[in-house]
């Protein structure tokens, strides 16, 4: 995921509107659109204005690092064994709401095929995945606060998500990581 790779992105994102249009939606003249489709570099925050104008979540990813708003509960016990009792929770409940959905998604190649009854367990099974990224984080900051070494676990998966072909690169991720950091 390197700048070409992201230029390619924003491209393939934009489908049928012009580079023209783009600019306009995010305050930028035409040429700078190009540059950036080219693998010119960009902030972060460019690349999030691009993403909400496109409506790209992969965009959004890369931008981000998640397709979820990031929240702190403010208002959570932040107890090491009770967060964690509550990331399993919400854990087994998106697992559940995944198994209902895969009992009737197999061979579908989009919502519109669905009845309206689906769909709403897709809508329920998107709330609780994203409940379980929220508890996931919160999960990290309660074992960070622990001691726990949150940036080695963040190392060594991405040595296994490369071993196991997930990653084209661990140069670019860690190109995006900076980016993200430092944008």
């Amino acid at each position: 995921m390197n700048n070409r790779y992201i230029g390619n992105l924003i491209k393939e994102e934009r489908g049928k509107m012009t580079q023209k249009e783009l600019a306009k939606k995010v305050g930028v003249d035409r040429s700078t659109i190009s540059k950036y489709e080219s693998g010119t570099e960009m902030s972060k925050d460019m690349l999030r204005i691009i993403a909400e104008a496109l409506n790209s979540l992969k965009l959004k990813m890369i931008a981000d690092g998640t397709t979820t708003e990031t929240i702190i509960f403010d208002q959570v016990n932040l107890d090491f064994y009770v967060s964690l009792s509550k990331t399993r929770q919400e854990l087994l409940e998106a697992a559940q709401a995944i198994n209902d959905v895969l009992d009737f998604a197999h061979n579908v190649e989009s919502i519109e095929e669905l009845k309206e009854q689906e769909r709403e367990r897709i809508e329920y099974m998107l709330e609780q995945i994203d409940d379980v990224n929220h508890a996931c984080d919160m999960a990290d900051l309660v074992c960070h606060e622990f001691g726990a070494d949150i940036n080695k676990r963040n190392e060594k998966n991405l040595q296994k998500y490369y071993a196991k072909g997930y990653l084209s690169s661990l140069r670019d991720v860690r190109q995006i990581k900076n980016t993200r950091c430092n944008g």
